[in-house]
């Protein structure tokens, strides 16, 4: 079963592979689904591996410009945990000074 979730990920039938849309595929709920994943550890390895196709379906849709870029930002961000890099630089200056004994 962990291979034919596989297998979905990777059809051109799944634009945004989902536990979901497996589930429906395969014609059990949602439920059997999540009881598979705590029950089998392969199994729970293919949900993962779904996630990362998932991500990879994303960054490609959006690049060639086929996804909504918009979306895509916003599931990659809500779902998978991506985040935007913004480079902060900041220049300190701060004159010190020290007095010893009355003396500067």
């Amino acid at each position: 079963m962990p291979d034919k979730m596989i297998e979905y990920a990777k059809s051109t039938e799944a634009i945004y592979p989902t536990l979901t849309g497996f589930s429906l595929y395969l014609g059990v709920s949602l439920r059997v689904l999540h009881n598979w994943k705590d029950t089998y550890p392969r199994f729970a390895q293919a949900i993962q591996e779904m996630d990362e196709i998932r991500a990879q379906k994303l960054a490609e849709g959006g690049i060639s410009r086929a996804y909504d870029a918009g979306m895509v930002r916003f599931l990659l961000s809500a779902v998978h945990g991506y985040s935007e890099k913004t480079k902060t630089e900041a220049e300190v200056k701060q004159e010190i000074t020290v007095t010893i004994n009355g003396i500067e």
